[in-house]
């Protein structure tokens, strides 16, 4: 009788674990376009396409990718939008020297807003 009670407590926790990993967001990876050489990281990114990857729905960190090639990983923090934006936004920052910082990046369609410090 013992062995069916640590049996079943394996198998729930099993299932719970499962559930819990389920319940996580999934990496996504979304195309934008920075208009201006902007800093992330310590990096100037050059002006153009990037793909950047995440994880949806989390804290974490962002991957921007030229081509298959990463460029920079920083952490992010997510925080919630009014409404969701009907374009891509970058979000940048001007900095004492004249150069530019990637503040916050908005993704068409979500309602999740990725920043950076």
């Amino acid at each position: 009788m013992k062995k069916l009670g640590s049996l079943f407590f394996a198998i729930v926790l099993v299932m719970g674990l499962g559930f819990a990993s389920f319940a996580s967001g999934k990496e996504v990876k979304r195309s934008i376009t920075i208009n201006i050489d902007a800093k992330m990281g310590g990096q100037v990114l050059g002006k153009g396409t990037y793909t950047v990857k995440y994880v949806e729905g989390e804290d974490g960190e962002l991957v921007f990718l030229k081509g298959s090639r990463e460029m920079v990983k920083v952490p992010y923090k997510t925080s919630k939008l009014s409404k969701a934006p009907s374009e891509n936004a970058v979000i940048l920052k001007a900095n004492s020297d004249g150069s530019y910082s990637i503040k916050r990046i908005e993704i068409k369609g979500t309602d999740v807003a990725i920043s950076f410090e």
